[in-house]
């Protein structure tokens, strides 16, 4: 907002100088040249005409001074389109995932550090998940819970310690391998397409069948079905045309429809009715389900049905709490 009444504060003042000083010259003008005549120097035709000529003069100078809020525009653009292209990229090297991988994953920390803006937000910190196993991560804010999963994800990079995903050190992978193995729903992230077109997100692995299956597991398909376009309704950037139950239904359908071998869930089942948040649970937490599943959450989900050779929490899956030194069961 301050931002907003220091333009517009600017602009006000371009343009009220603008017309101030065509205001003033044109005075100045009549003023010599109304001298000029009586002294007879002058006639009153060539005053006439000079007045014509220096009132268009500045009249263009006004115009373009109109135009600096386009061209003010024009120069904020490049400057953010300058801090996105400074921004680090991702590494594009890297080894494929072994081909023959398949069924849940597991995954291992071993002593994972991690600063950010100067405060340690995980420090030797180490957490198993067997295959098939489904993890609830329960702390405060700023415990270390999201930076876990964007580690996992490949979006950070550990400044010590070692991640791996099948015995696999995942920084030695591709990004695109590792994220063909791995989905993770964080926030409402949709963009402009259809519903057919967010589901899929240019996969071309799934199929439109595929993402029908994963909008009817996540408790949407029967609104979807009920609009005049149906999966080709068009849907607007963050989901602004849902509710926030469907919008949240939406991004957990296009996670599971490629059916990935670790599902990673950032406190994406809290916002849901508590109908819906039993079902869809139970749903991802269900062991017949080919992932193994992280998910960070303020109140631990409801009684998913869980199978390993430890023995699970009373509500059927483990639950570790995050301190940032660790993960402790």
């Amino acid at each position: 907002m301050n931002a907003r009444r220091a333009h517009f504060r600017v602009l006000f003042r371009q343009i009220v100088g603008a017309l101030s000083l065509q205001v003033v010259f044109s005075s100045v003008l009549i003023a010599t040249g109304g001298f000029l005549v009586l002294n007879k120097q002058l006639t009153l035709g060539q005053l006439v005409a000079a007045e014509i000529i220096v009132s268009g003069l500045l009249s263009g100078f006004s115009k373009v001074g109109k135009q600096l809020e386009s061209l003010y525009d024009m120069l904020a653009g490049v400057d953010k389109l300058g801090h996105l292209l400074d921004l680090p990229a991702e590494p594009t090297g890297g080894s494929p995932f072994p081909a023959h991988r398949s069924g849940p994953a597991s995954v291992e920390l071993k002593d994972v550090s991690f600063t950010y803006a100067g405060r340690e937000v995980l420090e030797s910190a180490s957490l198993r998940v067997e295959p098939g196993e489904r993890v609830a991560l329960q702390g405060q804010s700023g415990s270390g819970k999201s930076t876990l999963l964007s580690l996992l994800y490949g979006i950070r990079q550990p400044q010590e310690g070692v991640l791996e995903i099948d015995g696999e050190t995942m920084h030695t992978l591709k990004r695109e391998a590792l994220r063909a193995q791995v989905a993770m729903v964080r926030g409402l992230e949709i963009f402009d397409g259809t519903v057919l077109e967010n589901v899929v997100a240019g996969r071309p692995q799934v199929s439109a069948e595929d993402a029908r299956e994963a909008l009817e597991n996540m408790e949407l398909w029967n609104d979807v079905k009920m609009w005049p376009q149906g999966v080709d309704t068009p849907l607007r950037s963050f989901g602004s045309s849902l509710s926030m139950g469907q919008a949240r239904k939406l991004v957990l359908a296009r996670a599971v429809a490629s059916r990935p071998r670790l599902l990673l869930l950032d406190e994406s089942l809290d916002d849901l009715d508590e109908q819906s948040r039993t079902r869809i649970t139970s749903y991802l937490f269900d062991p017949r389900r080919p992932w193994s599943v992280l998910v960070t959450c303020y109140s631990l989900p409801v009684r998913p049905q869980a199978s390993s050779s430890d023995p699970p929490s009373t509500s059927g899956y483990w639950s570790r709490s995050a301190d940032g030194n660790g993960f402790s069961p």
